[in-house]
C-alpha cells in the first residue's frame, strides 16, 4: 500500500525538500502541496491524503485551525495530520493535539524519524 502524503507548509523550499525525501521512499507518496491553511482544506477535500504534514504558522489559516476545520469534516476526519514545526512548545503541541492532529514533530527532525513518524500515523498510531 501507498502512503498518500499532502504537505502544508508556507515554505516552498521546505516542501520540495519534504516532496523529494517522501517521493524517494517506494511505499509514499506526495499528492498535493498547500501554502496556507485554506489550500491545506482544500487538498484535504480533493486529493484525500491518508497524512497530512501541516505546519503551525502559515499565512491566511494556522495550522492549528485548519487541522481542526479537516478532523471536524466528516469528508476528511480520517486523515491523519501531523504537525510539523519549529516551535515545539507545550501549548502549540496542546493545541494541535486538541484540534486533532495525530502526532507532533519538530523540523529539526532527522529524515529517517519523520518518515517513520509518517508510516505511524498512517497506520493509526500516534506520533509524539
Amino acid at each position: 500500500m501507498t502512503i498518500r502524503v499532502a504537505l502544508a507548509d508556507d515554505q516552498h523550499l521546505f516542501r520540495a525538500t519534504l516532496r523529494v525525501l517522501i517521493d524517494s521512499e517506494a511505499d509514499m507518496e506526495v499528492v498535493g502541496e498547500a501554502a496556507d491553511g485554506h489550500a491545506a482544506i482544500e487538498i484535504a477535500r480533493d486529493a484525500h491524503p491518508d497524512v497530512m504534514l501541516m505546519d503551525i504558522r502559515m499565512p491566511r489559516l494556522d495550522g492549528v485551525e485548519a487541522t481542526r476545520l479537516i478532523a471536524g469534516d466528516a469528508a476528511t476526519a480520517d486523515i491523519a495530520i501531523l504537525v510539523l514545526t519549529t516551535f515545539e512548545i507545550d501549548e502549540h503541541v496542546e493545541a494541535a493535539i486538541q484540534a486533532g492532529a495525530a502526532g507532533f514533530v519538530g523540523k529539526e527532525i532527522e529524515p529517517d524519524e519523520l518518515l517513520s513518524a509518517i508510516r505511524r500515523v498512517a497506520a493509526g498510531d500516534p506520533a509524539l
